[in-house]
Protein backbone atom coordinates (compact mmCIF):
# COMPACT_ATOMS: atom_id res chain seq x y z
CA UNK A 1 0.00 0.00 0.00
CA UNK A 2 0.89 3.68 -0.09
CA UNK A 3 -0.82 6.88 0.88
CA UNK A 4 -0.60 9.74 3.34
CA UNK A 5 -1.53 8.81 6.90
CA UNK A 6 -2.35 11.35 9.58
CA UNK A 7 -2.18 10.42 13.26
CA UNK A 8 -5.46 11.54 14.82
CA UNK A 9 -4.69 12.18 18.47
CA UNK A 10 -7.62 11.90 20.88
CA UNK A 11 -8.27 12.58 24.52
CA UNK A 12 -11.22 11.01 26.34
CA UNK A 13 -12.74 9.92 23.02
CA UNK A 14 -12.59 13.42 21.54
CA UNK A 15 -10.47 13.97 18.44
CA UNK A 16 -7.96 16.78 18.98
CA UNK A 17 -8.02 19.86 16.74
CA UNK A 18 -4.56 18.98 15.44
CA UNK A 19 -6.03 16.03 13.49
CA UNK A 20 -8.19 18.34 11.40
CA UNK A 21 -5.18 20.58 10.71
CA UNK A 22 -3.20 17.56 9.52
CA UNK A 23 -6.02 16.58 7.15
CA UNK A 24 -5.64 20.01 5.53
CA UNK A 25 -1.89 19.41 5.17
CA UNK A 26 -2.49 15.91 3.79
CA UNK A 27 -4.98 17.22 1.24
CA UNK A 28 -2.43 19.70 -0.09
CA UNK A 29 0.11 16.90 -0.55
CA UNK A 30 -2.49 14.57 -2.02
CA UNK A 31 -3.43 17.17 -4.63
CA UNK A 32 0.18 17.03 -5.85
CA UNK A 33 0.94 13.33 -5.47
CA UNK A 34 -2.47 11.74 -6.11
CA UNK A 35 -2.10 9.56 -3.01
CA UNK A 36 -5.11 8.71 -0.88
CA UNK A 37 -5.44 9.94 2.70
CA UNK A 38 -5.78 7.77 5.80
CA UNK A 39 -6.37 8.66 9.43
CA UNK A 40 -5.08 6.37 12.19
CA UNK A 41 -6.78 6.66 15.57
CA UNK A 42 -6.39 4.57 18.73
CA UNK A 43 -8.82 4.63 21.65
CA UNK A 44 -11.50 2.97 23.70
CA UNK A 45 -14.44 3.72 21.38
CA UNK A 46 -13.50 3.44 17.68
CA UNK A 47 -17.13 3.99 16.60
CA UNK A 48 -17.36 7.38 18.31
CA UNK A 49 -13.89 8.41 17.18
CA UNK A 50 -14.44 7.46 13.53
CA UNK A 51 -17.68 9.45 13.38
CA UNK A 52 -15.71 12.58 14.27
CA UNK A 53 -13.48 11.92 11.26
CA UNK A 54 -16.28 11.78 8.70
CA UNK A 55 -14.52 13.02 5.58
CA UNK A 56 -15.41 11.75 2.14
CA UNK A 57 -11.77 11.62 1.06
CA UNK A 58 -10.27 10.16 4.26
CA UNK A 59 -10.17 6.44 5.08
CA UNK A 60 -10.19 5.87 8.84
CA UNK A 61 -8.26 3.00 10.43
CA UNK A 62 -8.97 2.44 14.11
CA UNK A 63 -7.44 0.39 16.90
CA UNK A 64 -9.50 -0.37 19.99
CA UNK A 65 -7.28 -0.10 23.04
CA UNK A 66 -7.38 0.84 26.71
CA UNK A 67 -3.77 2.03 26.65
CA UNK A 68 -3.39 5.70 27.56
CA UNK A 69 -1.53 8.16 25.34
CA UNK A 70 0.77 8.72 28.33
CA UNK A 71 1.80 5.05 28.32
CA UNK A 72 3.90 5.55 25.23
CA UNK A 73 6.08 2.50 25.86
CA UNK A 74 3.11 0.22 25.14
CA UNK A 75 1.19 2.50 22.79
CA UNK A 76 4.20 2.79 20.49
CA UNK A 77 4.03 -0.96 19.90
CA UNK A 78 0.38 -0.63 18.84
CA UNK A 79 1.07 2.34 16.57
CA UNK A 80 4.11 0.74 14.93
CA UNK A 81 2.18 -2.45 14.14
CA UNK A 82 -0.80 -0.47 12.80
CA UNK A 83 1.51 1.48 10.48
CA UNK A 84 3.11 -1.74 9.27
CA UNK A 85 -0.34 -3.00 8.31
CA UNK A 86 -1.36 0.28 6.63
CA UNK A 87 2.04 0.70 4.91
CA UNK A 88 1.69 4.44 4.13
CA UNK A 89 4.43 6.33 2.33
CA UNK A 90 4.31 9.12 4.93
CA UNK A 91 2.81 9.82 8.35
CA UNK A 92 1.89 13.33 9.52
CA UNK A 93 2.03 13.79 13.29
CA UNK A 94 1.12 16.70 15.62
CA UNK A 95 4.28 18.39 16.89
CA UNK A 96 3.34 18.37 20.56
CA UNK A 97 4.97 16.89 23.64
CA UNK A 98 2.81 13.76 23.80
CA UNK A 99 3.40 12.82 20.17
CA UNK A 100 7.09 13.67 20.35
CA UNK A 101 7.49 11.08 23.10
CA UNK A 102 5.29 8.53 21.36
CA UNK A 103 6.71 8.75 17.85
CA UNK A 104 10.35 8.81 18.89
CA UNK A 105 9.61 5.29 20.16
CA UNK A 106 7.62 4.41 17.03
CA UNK A 107 10.49 5.53 14.80
CA UNK A 108 12.95 3.38 16.76
CA UNK A 109 10.66 0.34 16.58
CA UNK A 110 10.22 0.75 12.82
CA UNK A 111 13.87 1.66 12.23
CA UNK A 112 12.98 4.82 10.32
CA UNK A 113 13.72 8.50 10.75
CA UNK A 114 11.54 11.21 12.27
CA UNK A 115 11.64 14.79 11.01
CA UNK A 116 10.32 17.01 13.79
CA UNK A 117 8.63 20.42 14.03
CA UNK A 118 8.11 21.04 10.32
CA UNK A 119 6.52 24.31 9.24
CA UNK A 120 6.02 23.45 5.57
CA UNK A 121 5.50 20.26 3.55
CA UNK A 122 5.77 20.07 -0.24
CA UNK A 123 6.83 18.00 -3.25
CA UNK A 124 9.66 19.15 -5.47
CA UNK A 125 9.60 19.04 -9.27
CA UNK A 126 10.55 15.37 -9.29
CA UNK A 127 7.79 14.47 -6.82
CA UNK A 128 10.09 13.99 -3.82
CA UNK A 129 8.45 14.68 -0.44
CA UNK A 130 10.32 17.48 1.35
CA UNK A 131 9.93 19.30 4.64
CA UNK A 132 11.01 22.75 5.76
CA UNK A 133 12.08 23.20 9.39
CA UNK A 134 14.47 25.08 11.64
CA UNK A 135 17.99 23.84 12.30
CA UNK A 136 21.23 24.70 14.09
CA UNK A 137 19.58 25.78 17.31
CA UNK A 138 16.80 27.55 15.38
CA UNK A 139 19.34 29.83 13.72
CA UNK A 140 18.59 28.66 10.19
CA UNK A 141 15.87 27.12 8.05
CA UNK A 142 16.58 23.93 6.14
CA UNK A 143 14.83 21.59 3.72
CA UNK A 144 14.98 17.90 4.59
CA UNK A 145 14.15 14.63 2.85
CA UNK A 146 13.80 11.27 4.57
CA UNK A 147 15.08 8.17 2.82
CA UNK A 148 13.16 5.50 4.76
CA UNK A 149 9.52 4.40 4.57
CA UNK A 150 7.23 5.41 6.07
CA UNK A 151 8.43 8.96 6.40
CA UNK A 152 7.46 10.17 9.89
CA UNK A 153 6.99 13.93 9.98
CA UNK A 154 5.69 16.04 12.85
CA UNK A 155 3.95 19.27 11.85
CA UNK A 156 3.72 22.42 13.92
CA UNK A 157 0.31 22.91 15.47
CA UNK A 158 -1.53 25.95 14.17
CA UNK A 159 0.24 26.19 10.81
CA UNK A 160 -2.73 24.81 8.85
CA UNK A 161 -6.38 25.76 9.08
CA UNK A 162 -8.48 22.85 10.38
CA UNK A 163 -10.61 20.94 7.88
CA UNK A 164 -14.31 20.55 8.63
CA UNK A 165 -15.94 17.09 8.36
CA UNK A 166 -17.90 16.98 5.12
CA UNK A 167 -20.35 14.15 5.55
CA UNK A 168 -18.43 10.91 5.27
CA UNK A 169 -20.23 7.76 6.39
CA UNK A 170 -18.16 7.30 9.57
CA UNK A 171 -17.01 3.84 8.46
CA UNK A 172 -13.59 2.61 9.47
CA UNK A 173 -11.22 -0.30 9.09
CA UNK A 174 -10.60 -2.11 12.36
CA UNK A 175 -6.98 -3.10 12.90
CA UNK A 176 -5.89 -5.90 15.23
CA UNK A 177 -2.59 -5.21 16.96
CA UNK A 178 -0.81 -6.49 20.10
CA UNK A 179 -2.03 -5.03 23.41
CA UNK A 180 1.11 -5.00 25.57
CA UNK A 181 1.23 -4.10 29.24
CA UNK A 182 2.79 -0.73 29.97
CA UNK A 183 5.55 -0.24 32.51
CA UNK A 184 4.13 3.24 33.14
CA UNK A 185 1.56 3.47 35.91
CA UNK A 186 -0.72 6.51 35.82
CA UNK A 187 -1.40 7.54 39.43
CA UNK A 188 -3.42 10.68 38.80
CA UNK A 189 -4.34 13.02 35.96
CA UNK A 190 -4.94 16.68 36.74
CA UNK A 191 -6.31 19.18 34.23
CA UNK A 192 -4.11 22.27 34.03
CA UNK A 193 -7.05 24.47 32.98
CA UNK A 194 -4.81 26.45 30.61
CA UNK A 195 -6.56 28.00 27.64
CA UNK A 196 -4.73 27.32 24.38
CA UNK A 197 -2.91 30.33 23.00
CA UNK A 198 -3.42 29.14 19.41
CA UNK A 199 -6.95 30.58 19.36
CA UNK A 200 -6.15 33.90 21.08
CA UNK A 201 -7.17 37.07 19.21
CA UNK A 202 -4.83 39.32 21.22
CA UNK A 203 -1.32 38.25 22.19
CA UNK A 204 1.54 39.84 24.10
CA UNK A 205 4.65 38.10 22.82
CA UNK A 206 7.55 38.43 25.23
CA UNK A 207 11.24 38.09 24.51
CA UNK A 208 14.25 37.79 26.77
CA UNK A 209 14.42 41.59 26.83
CA UNK A 210 11.28 41.73 28.99
CA UNK A 211 13.48 41.01 32.02
CA UNK A 212 12.12 42.44 35.26
CA UNK A 213 9.07 43.81 33.45
CA UNK A 214 7.27 40.44 33.31
CA UNK A 215 4.83 41.24 36.13
CA UNK A 216 3.91 44.55 34.52
CA UNK A 217 3.50 42.84 31.13
CA UNK A 218 1.18 40.31 32.72
CA UNK A 219 -0.89 43.14 34.21
CA UNK A 220 -1.07 44.80 30.80
CA UNK A 221 -2.21 41.55 29.21
CA UNK A 222 -5.09 41.36 31.68
CA UNK A 223 -6.06 44.97 30.90
CA UNK A 224 -6.04 44.24 27.15
CA UNK A 225 -7.79 40.88 27.42
CA UNK A 226 -4.73 39.31 25.82
CA UNK A 227 -2.81 36.07 26.36
CA UNK A 228 0.91 35.98 27.01
CA UNK A 229 3.24 33.95 24.81
CA UNK A 230 6.90 34.22 24.14
CA UNK A 231 10.20 33.06 22.77
CA UNK A 232 12.06 29.86 23.52
CA UNK A 233 14.57 31.44 25.97
CA UNK A 234 11.71 32.39 28.31
CA UNK A 235 10.45 28.79 28.19
CA UNK A 236 13.96 27.41 28.76
CA UNK A 237 14.33 29.74 31.77
CA UNK A 238 11.01 28.55 33.23
CA UNK A 239 9.30 31.93 32.89
CA UNK A 240 6.64 30.54 30.52
CA UNK A 241 5.30 27.01 30.06
CA UNK A 242 6.07 25.21 26.81
CA UNK A 243 2.43 25.57 25.71
CA UNK A 244 3.01 29.34 25.46
CA UNK A 245 6.12 29.09 23.26
CA UNK A 246 5.53 30.73 19.89
CA UNK A 247 7.75 29.88 16.95
CA UNK A 248 9.28 27.11 14.90
CA UNK A 249 9.64 24.69 17.82
CA UNK A 250 6.56 25.92 19.65
CA UNK A 251 3.13 26.75 18.32
CA UNK A 252 1.85 28.89 15.47
CA UNK A 253 -0.71 31.57 16.30
CA UNK A 254 -3.09 33.68 14.21
CA UNK A 255 -4.04 36.67 16.39
CA UNK A 256 -5.81 39.79 15.28
CA UNK A 257 -3.33 41.87 17.30
CA UNK A 258 0.18 40.96 18.47
CA UNK A 259 2.26 43.23 20.69
CA UNK A 260 5.94 42.24 20.87
CA UNK A 261 7.78 43.25 24.04
CA UNK A 262 11.55 42.81 24.18
CA UNK A 263 11.59 40.46 21.17
CA UNK A 264 14.70 40.69 18.98
CA UNK A 265 13.01 39.57 15.77
CA UNK A 266 14.74 36.25 15.10
CA UNK A 267 12.97 34.28 12.38
CA UNK A 268 12.49 31.25 14.64
CA UNK A 269 9.99 33.30 16.65
CA UNK A 270 8.40 35.56 14.05
CA UNK A 271 7.60 32.53 11.85
CA UNK A 272 5.17 31.48 14.58
CA UNK A 273 2.90 34.53 14.17
CA UNK A 274 0.86 34.39 10.97
CA UNK A 275 -1.92 36.49 9.51
CA UNK A 276 -2.06 39.07 12.31
CA UNK A 277 -4.10 42.13 11.37
CA UNK A 278 -1.95 44.44 13.51
CA UNK A 279 1.58 43.96 14.85
CA UNK A 280 3.42 46.36 17.18
CA UNK A 281 6.88 46.04 18.70
CA UNK A 282 8.55 47.74 21.64
CA UNK A 283 12.32 47.43 21.91
CA UNK A 284 14.90 49.87 23.24
CA UNK A 285 17.28 48.96 20.41
CA UNK A 286 16.28 51.00 17.31
CA UNK A 287 18.20 48.51 15.14
CA UNK A 288 16.33 45.45 16.44
CA UNK A 289 15.28 43.11 13.66
CA UNK A 290 11.72 42.91 14.95
CA UNK A 291 11.02 46.37 13.53
CA UNK A 292 11.32 44.91 10.04
CA UNK A 293 8.39 42.55 10.68
CA UNK A 294 5.80 44.77 12.35
CA UNK A 295 3.32 47.43 11.30
CA UNK A 296 4.37 49.84 14.05
CA UNK A 297 7.53 50.01 16.12
CA UNK A 298 8.42 51.90 19.29
CA UNK A 299 12.11 52.30 20.13
CA UNK A 300 11.78 53.15 23.80
CA UNK A 301 12.13 51.90 27.34
CA UNK A 302 9.64 49.07 27.63
CA UNK A 303 8.98 49.79 31.29
CA UNK A 304 7.71 53.27 30.51
CA UNK A 305 5.61 52.11 27.56
CA UNK A 306 3.93 49.39 29.61
CA UNK A 307 3.26 51.84 32.44
CA UNK A 308 1.56 54.31 30.08
CA UNK A 309 -0.52 51.58 28.42
CA UNK A 310 -1.73 50.31 31.80
CA UNK A 311 -2.79 53.86 32.67
CA UNK A 312 -4.58 54.25 29.33
CA UNK A 313 -6.58 51.04 29.86
CA UNK A 314 -7.24 51.53 33.56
Amino acid sequence: MSGICIYAEQYENRIEESAFELITAARALSAQSGEHIMALVLGQDPDALSRQLSFQDVQVAAVKTEISALQDDALSICVAEALRQLAPSSVLIPANRTCRALFSRVAARMDVGLTADCSELFLNESGEFLQRKSAFGENAMCVTAEVGTPKLVSVQVGVHAPSVPDGGDGAYVSLKVPQPTSEIEILEMVEDGEESITGAERILSLGRGVGENYAAANELAQKLGAMIGGTRPLVDDGVLPFERQIGQTGCTVHPKVCLYLGVSGAIQHTEGVRGAKLTIAVNKDPEAGIFGYVDYGVAADMKEVIKELIKAYA
